[in-house]
């Protein structure tokens, strides 16, 4: 009488797994066939006796989401970038890799004013435009974001 009986791979011993953030669960999984003991040959699994073994197991747990400058809050005289770097710490983002500076930026006084000096002339006043600016795009920000 020919024996048949399951035949699988033995399972990887202490796989190496990931230890970085952001890195989802691994399974390990293996081909699971029902044999011929004497031959080798593949049988129809209705004739191996016993629970098949499983083909697949958990391999490598899932880890720590990376961190994100969604958690990070740009104080006063910083505005959010809209491209963010990548946090140097899978822990927490800093201010400066989430953030630009904010800053004041004027046109200049005209340095040669023509004002009349004729008598009955009211005296007139300069004005300039002063905007709170991303200091890494340019782009006019919010005037609250400045110091």
């Amino acid at each position: 009488c020919n024996q048949v009986s399951w035949v699988a791979p033995e399972w990887e011993e202490n796989p190496e797994c990931p230890t970085g953030c952001g890195h989802v669960a691994q399974d390990e999984t293996r081909s699971v066939t029902c044999q011929n003991s004497d031959t080798g040959e593949l049988v129809a699994e209705s004739r191996c006796e016993g629970e098949k073994p499983r083909e697949s197991r958990p391999k490598c747990p899932s880890t720590a989401p990376c961190a994100t400058c969604d958690t990070v809050s740009c104080t006063l005289g910083w505005v959010a970038k809209a491209v963010p770097e990548a946090c140097a710490s899978s822990e927490s983002c800093t201010q400066s890799e989430c953030c630009s500076r904010a800053n004041w930026v004027y046109e200049e006084w005209d340095e040669n004013p023509r004002c009349l000096t004729a008598c009955g002339h009211e005296a007139e006043t300069e004005t300039r435009s002063v905007t709170c600016q991303n200091s890494d795009t340019g782009d006019v920000v919010e005037e609250s974001r400045c110091t």
